[in-house]
């Protein structure tokens, strides 16, 4: 691997690796490869990193390599993939004592001071408990594009649940009932629409913490710089498993146990969660 470049695609990774590009996919999204992602959402992997990899199994054909321990995210650093302390959470108990899961200290005494930047009106809407106990994400795409809105017909196929809205006012709308944990926002609704549209779900506590993503066509990357709220861009076009492949790039684990008994993912009983008005000021991935 002399004389690999320094930087390596999925496809040139996988050929050195001697497997197919699939496989190299899955050891970036099982964290045992590290990678980045292009603005057009494609990975690179640095030829070190994959050196390193080889080297410490017998087969560079193993298609599961042993992964090291990774710690699961905390609440406060799913919300803030940039790496950005958000300002309300400094102050956080779940912060300050680097509580593992913010909603087992919601059953604690309410007067501790829990910033709730994120909280919803109760735990089981929050998308970081959510992700965590497994649970499929909901996706709001709002898009005047015919192939995206098929894709709400095929959600049970890619374990996601799906709402596809026309326009910024049915998005809106379809908020009212379906509490997203992720919202997709379509370039092609037009920069005032988009505008609109992503800052009334920024502070909508109805969906406090939601990740917005925006979709956008090949060369428009850069439009994502307009809205400081959007966490990342996913290329047009794509389908639901493109999708929910994006999705997993954020690295929480499912380890927490199961939701709260009786609750059906309700917040723990005795909490006092409240929703919180407020999104990140920028974030990215």
């Amino acid at each position: 691997m002399e004389s690999a470049p320094l930087t390596l695609s999925t496809g040139e990774a996988a050929k050195l690796a001697g497997v197919e590009a699939d496989t190299v996919l899955k050891w970036i999204k099982r964290g045992w490869l590290a990678a980045v992602r292009t603005a057009g959402g494609h990975h690179r992997v640095d030829a070190r990193d994959l050196e390193r990899l080889l080297r410490s199994h017998r087969s560079p054909r193993l298609e599961a390599p042993v992964p090291a321990p990774r710690q699961p995210l905390r609440c406060w650093e799913y919300f803030s993939p940039g790496g950005g302390l958000p300002e309300a959470c400094a102050g956080c108990v779940v912060y300050r004592v680097r509580a593992a899961f913010c909603f087992e200290l919601a059953a604690l005494d309410a007067s501790l001071p829990h910033a709730r930047r994120f909280c919803r009106e109760s735990c089981g809407e929050c998308p970081y408990f959510r992700r965590v106990h497994r649970q499929p994400p909901r996706v709001l795409i709002a898009s005047p594009d015919p192939a995206l809105a098929a894709l709400e017909a095929e959600t049970q196929q890619e374990s996601l649940d799906v709402r596809v809205a026309r326009n910024a006012y049915a998005a809106s709308a379809v908020v009212a009932g379906f509490r997203p944990d992720v919202a997709v926002v379509d370039a092609a609704l037009g920069a005032v629409c988009c505008r609109e549209l992503i800052s009334s779900l920024a502070d909508d506590p109805r969906v406090a913490g939601v990740h917005i993503l925006l979709a956008a066509a090949r060369g428009q990357e850069k439009a994502a710089g307009e809205f400081p709220a959007v966490a990342g861009i996913i290329q047009k076009p794509f389908t639901l498993k493109e999708l929910r492949e994006s999705l997993e790039d954020v690295p929480v684990e499912g380890n927490a146990g199961p939701a709260p008994e009786g609750q059906g993912g309700a917040a723990p009983s005795g909490s006092s969660v409240r929703p919180r008005r407020g999104c990140p000021s920028s974030r990215r991935r």
